[in-house]
């Protein structure tokens, strides 16, 4: 009993030591379980050592601890998922939010990469990663609101490339692609705060604008395997869909196994954190709604 309370109290004491010089949100701008920051800190505490790794397999092997967590409940619109409930009350604040018990495919990505880079950075502590989380999961890395959400991932990897937490590796089969993209504002009713908020609404439809002004390379369904061998384990992949105004319906991280790629990814259709059983080339020849991907490796800047 004693050694369990010394232990808990570590991970505590671990979880807040948060860099005063860097912190750039209030507590109250931040919104997490006792339960999601112990089992962070208990990952960052398992692979602090480890910090010799590639970010991208890093990332890979402190996602697979990962394995397992449940899929939320409230599936995000753009992943396929219902309107949320109309309850009323529409709150437009944006916060911070921690969660690891449950994961989106997205939450997930950007959850494993704040991770990695907590690893990396020498200071594996709660505060070092919600230093990284905010730096990947909003535009130019603070968060500023609802509209600074990087809400659609195409638009997500190119500010994180931009800003050199990734890059976009060369790869042979590519070919040229342009995004229309409109599915928020085209649904104002199905987010509230678009509903409610036209100030708002006008911001994102500016965002949707520039998104679709962009020039991207994608490699087709049908080309992944013949250019698997020009991916790393941990390279992070949006997976693209014909779905009209969107860019990508579903985000993962590769991993190895066999030779083969494999995705490790939150499912909706497992509900849950898995490994494909399938390469992914054989995974996706059965999704009609996906036509191809873009790959995305992680580094450390």
């Amino acid at each position: 009993m004693i050694k369990q309370i010394a232990v808990l109290f570590f991970i505590v004491l671990f979880s807040l030591s948060i860099p005063a010089q860097n912190r750039t949100l209030a507590s109250s701008q931040i919104v997490y379980t006792e339960q999601d920051s112990l089992l962070l800190v208990k990952l960052l505490n398992e692979f602090k050592e480890r910090g010799n790794l590639r970010t991208g397999k890093l990332m890979a092997e402190m996602g697979k601890k990962l394995l397992g967590n449940p899929y939320p409940d409230n599936i995000p619109i753009t992943l396929g998922g219902k309107p949320p409930a109309d309850t009323g009350v529409i709150n437009t604040e944006e916060k911070l939010i921690v969660e690891f018990r449950t994961l989106d495919c997205v939450t997930f990505v950007e959850n494993c990469l704040a991770m990695a880079r907590t690893v990396k950075s020498g200071n594996p502590t709660f505060g070092q990663f919600i230093i990284e989380l905010e730096k990947n999961r909003y535009r130019g890395g603070k968060m500023d609101g609802y509209a600074s959400r990087l809400h659609y991932f195409s638009d997500w990897i190119f500010d994180n490339t931009q800003r050199g937490l990734l890059s976009l590796p060369k790869v042979k089969c590519d070919q040229p692609i342009k995004f229309n993209i409109h599915f928020m504002t085209s649904r104002p009713d199905n987010y509230p705060v678009l509903k409610s908020n036209s100030e708002i609404r006008s911001q994102i439809a500016s965002i949707e604008k520039t998104i679709s002004d962009r020039r991207w390379r994608y490699i087709k369904n049908e080309d992944i395997a013949g250019c698997e061998d020009e991916f790393q384990e941990g390279d992070i992949v949006g997976l693209v869909t014909n779905v009209r105004g969107l860019d990508m319906i579903h985000a993962g991280i590769l991993v190895r196994l066999n030779g083969r790629i494999h995705l490790l990814h939150a499912s909706t259709t497992h509900k849950r954190v898995v490994i494909t059983h399938a390469p992914l080339s054989d995974y996706l020849s059965t999704k009609k709604t996906i036509t191809g991907m873009i790959a995305a490796r992680p580094e450390l800047k």
